[in-house]
């Protein structure tokens, strides 16, 4: 006895489906007309968003490299009879 049985939603008889040569090509195909239609669509108001946003993350990345470098000149001094640091510079 079967543990599951499938009932089939359509005929098994029938012509057979032509299916495309490759479904990759037809989603490629679906990626590049979204892609194209956005590009389509962009005006001079997303340029200057995309160009504020690249400048901004050149900017934070600028302030981290320059706290990462400050950081590296600290160093923690720790006395051997106390549990308080001292920072130095």
């Amino acid at each position: 006895m079967p543990l599951a049985t499938v009932e089939r939603a359509w005929p098994a008889t029938g012509a057979p489906v032509a299916l495309e040569t490759d479904p990759l090509e037809a989603l490629a195909r679906e990626l590049d007309a979204i892609r194209d239609a956005v590009r389509a669509d962009l005006g001079d108001d997303d340029r200057a968003y995309i160009v504020r946003v690249i400048a901004v993350q050149r900017h934070l990345e600028l302030a981290g490299r320059a706290l990462l470098d400050v950081g590296a000149t600290m160093v923690v001094e720790r006395p051997r009879n106390s549990s308080a640091c001292t920072i130095t510079a």
